[in-house]
């Protein structure tokens, strides 16, 4: 909601804002409650705007009636595969064309590599890279 303003150019009125403030002021003073404009203006022009954004979008808006039942569009309908293929789609690192995309993310991932073991050498030099508190680097636990 906060978008559609900006993105409309959509924006109250002074006017509209200080008409709605003399308002809340006289109810206030008729009821003997203290007032603070500083407080109710950010509040006001908040409500304002909200109100001005959700009767534009109601305006513009296309609701479509769907009976219970009835079928309806699916993931798979619209994109053509489920989203899990195309998130692997997405991911693999085949250079295959998108139409062959959904086919080839059928087949499972391959297993990830195992992080090879780091070099006899870097141990060497423990003063610079000594694991705290007694550990050993590389060792599984």
């Amino acid at each position: 909601l906060k978008e559609v303003p900006r993105q409309q150019g959509l924006s109250v009125s002074r006017d509209a804002v200080e008409d709605e403030l003399v308002s809340m002021q006289a109810q206030a003073m008729q009821r003997g409650e203290k007032f603070k404009e500083s407080e109710a203006r950010p509040r006001i022009e908040a409500q304002m705007e909200r109100e001005m954004v959700l009767d534009w979008l109601q305006a513009k808006a296309t609701i479509k009636l769907v009976e219970p039942g009835e079928a309806e569009e699916t993931p798979e309908d619209i994109l053509g595969a489920s989203p899990e293929e195309l998130a692997a789609a997405a991911l693999s690192t085949d250079d295959a064309p998108a139409a062959a995309a959904p086919a080839a993310a059928a087949a499972p991932p391959p297993p990830p590599q195992p992080v090879p073991a780091p070099p006899a050498a870097a141990a060497q030099d423990e003063s610079a890279s000594a694991p705290p508190g007694g550990f050993e680097w590389g060792e599984t636990f």
